[in-house]
């Protein structure tokens, strides 16, 4: 377990590299300069590009790279006063400009730092627990463990992941996707997952970083690291922080909404399960061992100074695991 920095970073249209992600503020919205006037504080100044506030600092020979058009390539991703946290308060959810984005998931063995490519995902709308009535049909991972769904922007859901028979992945694995025959796919090898997409929202092409999948062995061992079992009848929630500029956070620590008894919350620490931490490393990366099953919220604050950073609701399955993200919301 030496692997777990940025798995759960992500980056949005290629347009950012990996682990970093632009927010959507509302000190970032603007038609004109006059909007970001009226945001006040750091961006009282800023000039409006490209529907976003950017301060006139930001505008210097530092925040500009070449071109005839200076103003054309200045970083419009310009963050607040702080930007680690300096967002909340002012999160909004931004507006799309197509009617479908691209979502590319890619899978990775954390355990044995191999890309994953015998798995196969269908996306499902959130109210639909048991995935009977998936949105796409069950496509599988390509050679280098990259599934690339398209879903309506704002899509509010999850994926459900299953394994694949054959490791014989790319392209869609049937056109029977939700059959019995793909469900009992899913029985071997790795442990049937949900990855929620509501965190970021998707407003534009997204591609995640690595999203770790876990043998039922990997998560005995895990487990044990930290002296528990797993008990199959309930669940796993693993969950990545970011901060305002879509970066893993440290210092964040979050709360869920519902326990068991035998629930235990884990950050990782230096690569490793610690029960014992109060708060994300540099990775941002933790969870809850043995989560009920149902509905669960986890709300993340920042712990120096209990500021609310967001919440995100994810569904929990028996004997799966269920990933997401707490990130700066509205």
């Amino acid at each position: 377990m030496r692997c777990a920095a940025c798995v759960f970073s992500i980056a949005v249209s290629g347009a950012q590299g990996a682990c970093s992600l632009v927010l959507d503020t509302s000190a970032q919205q603007c038609t004109n300069d006059d909007d970001c006037a009226k945001r006040g504080g750091p961006f009282a100044h800023a000039t409006c590009l490209k529907s976003v506030c950017v301060a006139r600092s930001a505008m210097s020979d530092g925040g500009v790279s070449r071109g005839a058009d200076a103003r054309s390539d200045v970083v419009l991703d310009a963050p607040p006063a702080d930007p680690v946290w300096g967002c909340l308060g002012h999160v909004v959810i931004g507006t799309p400009r197509t009617a479908t984005v691209k979502v590319t998931l890619p899978f990775w063995d954390l355990i044995r730092s191999v890309p994953i490519n015998d798995v196969a995902v269908q996306a499902c709308p959130k109210l639909d627990v048991s995935c009977s009535r998936p949105v796409t049909p069950l496509v599988g991972a390509d050679a280098g463990g990259f599934v690339k769904l398209e879903l309506a922007a704002l899509f509010d859901g999850y994926g459900e992941v299953l394994s694949e028979n054959s490791g014989d992945a790319g392209g869609d694995a049937g056109d029977d996707a939700g059959s019995d025959a793909g469900k009992d796919a899913g029985a071997s090898k790795w442990t049937p997952s949900l990855v929620f997409f509501s965190a970021p929202p998707l407003v534009r092409d997204t591609t995640y970083d690595r999203i770790p999948l876990f043998t039922a062995d990997d998560i005995t061992a895990l487990a044990a690291v930290q002296g528990n079992t797993w008990d199959p009848a309930l669940g796993i929630a693993f969950a990545g922080m970011l901060d305002c500029s879509g970066k893993p956070a440290a210092g964040v620590t979050w709360q869920p909404s519902l326990v068991d008894d035998k629930s235990r919350r884990f950050f990782y620490i230096n690569g490793l399960p610690d029960e014992a931490a109060t708060s994300t490393d540099a990775t941002g990366f933790g969870g809850l061992l043995n989560a009920p099953t149902g509905t669960l919220t986890l709300t993340a604050t920042v712990l120096a100074t209990g500021k609310r950073i967001g919440s995100a609701t994810i569904l929990v399955r028996a004997g799966m695991a269920s990933y997401t993200y707490l990130m700066p919301t509205p």
